[in-house]
């Protein structure tokens, strides 16, 4: 509905007091105002809930990329402790006690055996006097595990290992006595090569071309890898 006109008493200009002429003049309501008034409000009160949305923005972004420090921290704090935890390089336990030894002067610790990696050469009859002489002997692989270590760790050198056949027709095995058994880890067609060896008194496995065993001719001068059992303290 339309709002009626308002119509106002007033007098005019030209007429003396108490002369009882009355002049209406007409008034509209000023609606414009109020509604300009509204529109200023509601535009304040949009731009109040932009500001404050974008402030919780603005904070949640800096939460997260503080979050994100704390977890490449944790995560750096976690791979040094892993580190200085790793068992090739420190002790570790095991069923029968734990392992007083420390791995120096080439020695690497994995399990309960300590293994050393030469760097210098010899032929397989020197290399096993050099482990006997430092309490341990040429090395005996009897596990997939333990074979997988030291094909990670010996790079691209070859080393002798413990194993020798020490005359035509005779049969492979340790030096240090250990079973020779499977898993065996020769590389294909090998040990193979004893007829066109067998004026050689002695044959002896060499790990070659990815950690594979070759047989060898042992006055060959290779590399050599020793393996001891770790010292334990009793519980």
């Amino acid at each position: 509905m339309r709002n009626k006109p308002l119509y106002v008493n007033q007098r005019s200009c030209l007429d003396s007091p108490g002369n009882g002429y009355v002049n209406f003049q007409l008034v509209r309501p000023n609606h414009g105002l109020k509604a300009t008034k509204r529109l200023v409000i509601v535009s304040l009160i949009l731009s109040f809930l932009m500001s404050a949305s974008l402030v919780v923005t603005i904070v949640m972004y800096f939460q997260k990329v503080i979050h994100l420090k704390d977890i490449e921290h944790e995560a750096k704090n976690l791979a040094d402790s892993f580190k200085t935890h790793n068992p090739v390089t420190a002790p570790v336990m095991d069923p029968s006690g734990r392992c007083n030894n420390k791995p120096t002067d080439g020695w690497k610790l994995n399990g309960t055996y300590l293994y050393y990696f030469s760097t210098e050469t010899k032929n397989w009859c020197d290399a096993k006097k050099f482990c006997i002489d430092n309490n341990s002997d040429l090395v005996s692989i009897t596990s997939k595990e333990e074979q997988l270590y030291l094909e990670s760790t010996r790079g691209n050198n070859y080393y002798w290992i413990g194993l020798t056949n020490d005359k035509p027709g005779g049969h492979w095995h340790y030096a240090d006595g250990s079973a020779y058994k499977e898993p065996f880890f020769w590389a294909p067609n090998q040990p193979g090569n004893r007829k066109t060896l067998e004026k050689e008194t002695e044959l002896c496995a060499e790990m070659y071309d990815g950690g594979r065993w070759y047989e060898r001719i042992c006055t060959l001068h290779l590399k050599w890898i020793c393996k001891k059992q770790c010292d334990r303290i009793k519980k």
